[in-house]
């Protein structure tokens, strides 16, 4: 009724209240939903839910009864990381049920010997997004050979073969991955004369990738006053923190009580989108302390110099003081990509 009647704010409280009551079981059919009425903010929500719990989702009985238009969009992400074995196979589950076989409802030996004609049409677009490159051929032959026919079988086989390798993405990836830093020892000292310091590191993306925060190291302090003879130095002081990203527009900054930077977390506000180059990134991280009469000597533990990778990126510092523990990546799902390879595709077709 909010979209019949086109009254913006009516929907985004209907989208909202689909938000808070998703689960394993009724997300695909929120999906569905926002696939149809074209809500943005849904989809994106119950994609990144469907993407975070896939090896739950898949075996749920709502997957094997969406739409057409939605097994396409769960199936063409990189990011809906379930074993492709799995994928097929509940793939000819829904294939199963579309064709009128309720084989979900019928005993194990009965559903087993079940036949699927014409799978590949059947499932339409969704087909070229099961990874069949990443199953061996047993596992293949596991899957589909008692439930296609050997016409299907041959057909399927054909079919991967005269595709290109733009058309088969082989390899589904984990929604998330945390590059960790190498431990070890770097400190710096703040004086009077010297009340910023400056951490950076080199990312070299291979494939897209998102830039979702950091985390800071673990840190200790010690402090001495400039002058003697001032009694014990208070450690309870604040800190400016500012971090950016080259080539991103990041510029990011926050202040924060110093002793609560060690081991602090930062999610940025927006993702940060980090694109394949051979020319990396530079992420830089700048500490500086208000005026005061202190010498403050921070220890962090992580070393000074170092690389350390992750699938798909790597990270490379020189410093003097190393203050982050963690740089947090997410990969992206491809799927709005997909449809623009596709809207040129079909104009190509034209």
């Amino acid at each position: 009724m909010a979209y019949f009647y086109q009254v913006p704010a009516l929907v985004n409280l209907c989208s909202q209240y689909l938000q808070s009551i998703a689960r394993e079981d009724n997300v695909c059919e929120i999906l569905d939903l926002a696939l149809q009425y074209d809500n943005v903010g849904l989809r994106q929500a119950a994609c990144d839910y469907i993407d975070q719990n896939a090896t739950i989702i898949i075996e749920t009985d709502s997957f094997v009864h969406v739409s057409k238009l939605c097994l396409e969009y769960i199936l063409k992400a990189d990011t809906f990381h379930v074993d492709e074995k799995t994928i097929l196979r509940r793939a000819i589950e829904w294939a199963k049920l579309y064709q009128g076989n309720d084989s979900l409802n019928m005993d194990e030996d009965i559903r087993f010997n079940i036949t699927v004609k014409h799978f590949r049409n059947t499932i339409g677009n969704a087909f070229q997004y099961i990874r069949l490159g990443a199953m061996s051929f047993a596992e293949f032959s596991e899957c589909a050979g008692s439930t296609l026919d050997a016409e299907e079988i041959k057909d399927i086989l054909l079919f991967t073969n005269i595709c290109s390798t733009d058309e088969f993405h082989q390899n589904r990836l984990p929604k998330k991955k945390i590059l960790e830093l190498k431990n070890g020892i770097s400190s710096w000292t703040a004086h009077s004369f010297s009340r910023s310091s400056e951490s950076m590191y080199k990312i070299t993306v291979k494939k897209n990738l998102i830039c979702e925060g950091i985390k800071f190291s673990k840190l200790s302090l010690s402090a001495t006053w400039g002058n003697p003879g001032y009694g014990e130095p208070n450690l309870d002081f604040s800190v400016n923190i500012t971090i950016e990203i080259t080539r991103t527009g990041l510029n990011f900054s926050f202040k924060t009580a110093m002793q609560a930077l060690s081991l602090h977390t930062i999610k940025f506000e927006s993702p940060v989108n980090l694109k394949a180059s051979k020319d990396p990134y530079t992420l830089v991280v700048k500490i500086e302390f208000q005026p005061n009469p202190l010498n403050i000597t921070i220890n962090a533990n992580q070393a000074g110099v170092g690389s350390a990778t992750v699938e798909h990126a790597e990270v490379e510092w020189n410093n003097q003081f190393s203050i982050l523990h963690q740089i947090h990546f997410s990969n992206m799902s491809n799927r709005e990509l997909k449809d623009k390879e596709r809207k040129c595709g079909d104009e190509r077709l034209i």
